[in-house]
Protein backbone atom coordinates (compact mmCIF):
# COMPACT_ATOMS: atom_id res chain seq x y z
CA UNK A 1 0.00 0.00 0.00
CA UNK A 2 1.62 3.26 -1.00
CA UNK A 3 -1.21 5.95 -1.23
CA UNK A 4 -4.31 6.65 0.46
CA UNK A 5 -6.26 5.76 -2.55
CA UNK A 6 -5.29 1.93 -1.99
CA UNK A 7 -7.38 1.83 1.12
CA UNK A 8 -10.26 1.53 -0.98
CA UNK A 9 -9.42 -2.52 -2.52
CA UNK A 10 -9.23 -3.53 1.13
CA UNK A 11 -12.03 -4.23 3.84
CA UNK A 12 -11.92 -1.65 6.82
CA UNK A 13 -12.77 -1.78 10.57
CA UNK A 14 -14.09 1.82 11.34
CA UNK A 15 -15.23 3.40 14.19
CA UNK A 16 -18.84 4.00 14.13
CA UNK A 17 -19.95 7.85 14.04
CA UNK A 18 -23.47 7.85 13.34
CA UNK A 19 -24.78 6.61 9.71
CA UNK A 20 -22.89 8.65 7.04
CA UNK A 21 -20.28 7.35 5.00
CA UNK A 22 -16.73 6.71 7.09
CA UNK A 23 -13.92 9.29 5.54
CA UNK A 24 -10.89 8.74 6.43
CA UNK A 25 -8.57 12.21 5.97
CA UNK A 26 -5.19 11.91 4.82
CA UNK A 27 -2.33 14.46 4.99
CA UNK A 28 1.09 14.72 3.80
CA UNK A 29 2.78 17.90 3.02
CA UNK A 30 -0.52 20.21 3.28
CA UNK A 31 -2.12 17.78 0.73
CA UNK A 32 -5.86 16.78 2.16
CA UNK A 33 -7.19 13.48 0.66
CA UNK A 34 -10.32 12.49 1.83
CA UNK A 35 -11.35 8.76 0.95
CA UNK A 36 -14.96 7.00 1.82
CA UNK A 37 -13.47 3.62 3.00
CA UNK A 38 -15.36 0.26 2.55
CA UNK A 39 -16.42 -1.19 6.11
CA UNK A 40 -18.16 -4.63 6.72
CA UNK A 41 -17.98 -3.64 10.63
CA UNK A 42 -18.07 -0.33 12.54
CA UNK A 43 -17.68 0.03 16.62
CA UNK A 44 -17.41 2.63 18.95
CA UNK A 45 -14.90 0.56 20.89
CA UNK A 46 -11.10 0.87 19.65
CA UNK A 47 -10.18 -2.11 21.32
CA UNK A 48 -12.62 -4.30 19.42
CA UNK A 49 -11.18 -2.74 16.48
CA UNK A 50 -8.17 -3.82 17.38
CA UNK A 51 -8.74 -7.29 18.50
CA UNK A 52 -10.45 -7.25 14.81
CA UNK A 53 -7.07 -6.20 13.01
CA UNK A 54 -5.07 -8.51 14.56
CA UNK A 55 -7.16 -11.39 14.22
CA UNK A 56 -7.10 -10.55 10.10
CA UNK A 57 -10.50 -8.99 9.42
CA UNK A 58 -9.31 -5.65 8.19
CA UNK A 59 -7.69 -2.51 8.19
CA UNK A 60 -8.47 0.28 11.41
CA UNK A 61 -7.61 3.66 12.19
CA UNK A 62 -6.47 3.64 15.93
CA UNK A 63 -5.12 5.62 18.12
CA UNK A 64 -1.46 4.55 18.97
CA UNK A 65 -2.16 4.15 22.33
CA UNK A 66 -4.64 1.57 21.55
CA UNK A 67 -2.13 -0.15 19.19
CA UNK A 68 1.26 0.21 20.98
CA UNK A 69 1.69 -3.15 21.86
CA UNK A 70 0.40 -4.50 18.96
CA UNK A 71 2.57 -3.03 16.78
CA UNK A 72 5.83 -3.65 19.02
CA UNK A 73 5.08 -7.18 18.89
CA UNK A 74 4.42 -7.20 15.60
CA UNK A 75 1.07 -8.12 15.38
CA UNK A 76 -0.26 -5.12 13.54
CA UNK A 77 1.99 -2.97 11.23
CA UNK A 78 1.15 0.71 10.53
CA UNK A 79 0.30 1.76 7.12
CA UNK A 80 0.98 4.70 5.43
CA UNK A 81 3.46 6.11 7.53
CA UNK A 82 4.65 9.32 5.57
CA UNK A 83 0.74 10.48 6.08
CA UNK A 84 -0.81 11.74 8.92
CA UNK A 85 -4.44 10.24 9.39
CA UNK A 86 -7.79 11.01 11.14
CA UNK A 87 -11.59 10.06 11.05
CA UNK A 88 -12.52 13.67 12.34
CA UNK A 89 -10.37 16.89 11.89
CA UNK A 90 -6.67 17.47 12.04
CA UNK A 91 -7.59 20.38 14.56
CA UNK A 92 -5.55 18.99 17.92
CA UNK A 93 -6.08 20.39 21.42
CA UNK A 94 -6.90 20.02 24.76
CA UNK A 95 -10.55 21.69 25.68
CA UNK A 96 -12.10 22.05 28.84
CA UNK A 97 -15.99 22.72 28.54
CA UNK A 98 -18.11 23.47 31.40
CA UNK A 99 -21.35 25.12 32.35
CA UNK A 100 -20.78 28.64 33.07
CA UNK A 101 -22.73 29.73 36.06
CA UNK A 102 -22.50 31.96 39.05
CA UNK A 103 -20.42 29.29 41.06
CA UNK A 104 -17.40 27.06 39.50
CA UNK A 105 -15.82 24.78 41.74
CA UNK A 106 -11.77 25.21 42.81
CA UNK A 107 -10.49 22.32 41.84
CA UNK A 108 -12.13 23.17 38.59
CA UNK A 109 -10.90 26.77 38.37
CA UNK A 110 -7.26 24.95 39.46
CA UNK A 111 -7.30 22.72 36.64
CA UNK A 112 -8.22 24.82 33.66
CA UNK A 113 -5.75 27.69 35.33
CA UNK A 114 -3.35 25.11 35.42
CA UNK A 115 -3.50 23.75 31.89
CA UNK A 116 -3.96 27.41 30.77
CA UNK A 117 -0.22 27.73 32.43
CA UNK A 118 1.12 24.73 31.07
CA UNK A 119 0.02 24.13 27.83
CA UNK A 120 -0.94 27.42 26.34
CA UNK A 121 -0.79 27.07 22.66
CA UNK A 122 -3.29 23.47 23.00
CA UNK A 123 -5.71 25.06 25.76
CA UNK A 124 -8.73 27.26 24.47
CA UNK A 125 -10.34 28.75 27.01
CA UNK A 126 -13.92 29.50 26.76
CA UNK A 127 -14.71 30.87 30.28
CA UNK A 128 -13.31 32.84 32.72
Amino acid sequence: MREPEDITRHNCLTYWMGPDDVVWKFMRRNRLREIVVPSSFGSNNGVVLCDLAVAGHGIALLDDYTVAEQLKSGRLVRLLPGFRVTNSTFDEGIYATFLQSSYLPEKIRVFVDYMAENVPRQVKRSAQ
